[in-house]
């Protein structure tokens, strides 16, 4: 099974919602109303980027936590849908998955 889990560098690392947005591949309108969300639940810390139209997102100790137990969850369930569809199944899964997300980003 891929492992999911982050690296501290990965944890540490700041980024900008732009960054973000592509990664999750969400738009920065939902993104930034979400982030709202984590920021005042204080999973989150914003500030302004070198640009002061960006702002850059970094985990605060809450946030890293929770992202600690969120991977621990992450892998049960991937573990559990793993289990059942089998390597083949779910290799092909992810392939699809790619190419939807591939599709997507061009539009």
């Amino acid at each position: 099974m891929p492992k999911r889990g982050h690296t501290e560098e990965e944890i540490l690392r700041a980024l900008t919602v732009n960054q973000l947005a592509e990664a999750t591949v969400t738009d920065r309108t939902t993104l930034s109303r979400n982030l709202r969300i984590l920021q005042q639940g204080g999973f989150i810390g914003l500030r302004e980027g070198q640009d002061r139209r960006e702002h850059e997102v970094r985990l605060t100790p809450q946030g890293r936590k929770a992202l600690v137990r969120a991977d621990r969850c992450w892998e049960r369930v991937q573990g559990y849908v793993l289990d059942r569809l089998g390597e083949d199944r779910w290799k092909t899964l992810r392939e699809e998955l790619g190419v939807i997300i591939a599709l997507s980003q061009r539009g």
